[in-house]
């Protein structure tokens, strides 16, 4: 997921940018098998602080990934079934600039 903007304290606190809300079918990306999402990574082109976090079908997993400078990476084990619909959110800006956030989930299925 690409935000083509940037992200400075008129914007606050709150969902900046997401890939899907995983409130609708044809939202998120929908997983076809069963498996463990294992990083979730975030880049900036400029030097920002926020935090990212991973959904599944619309509730907040509590996998987050801090956004410190230009990157941030998060390490996890996060189990999902298939059908369950994945997606990430920018939910906090702190300070500095985001510009064009580069948010990713790896999975690895069964």
């Amino acid at each position: 997921s690409e935000l083509s903007d940037t992200i400075t304290s008129s914007v606050g606190s709150g969902i900046s940018f997401t890939y899907g809300d995983g409130s609708h079918d044809h939202q998120g990306c929908t997983m076809p098998v069963s498996g463990k999402v294992i990083a979730l990574t975030v880049s900036s082109a400029s030097s920002g602080v926020g935090v990212l976090e991973l959904h599944k079908s619309d509730v907040a997993t509590g996998i987050k990934v801090d956004l410190v400078g230009n990157y941030g990476i998060e390490y996890c084990n996060y189990s999902f079934n298939a059908g369950d619909r994945l997606h990430i959110e920018m939910k906090t800006y702190t300070s500095g600039t985001v510009t064009s956030p580069i948010a990713i989930f790896f999975v690895k299925f069964d």
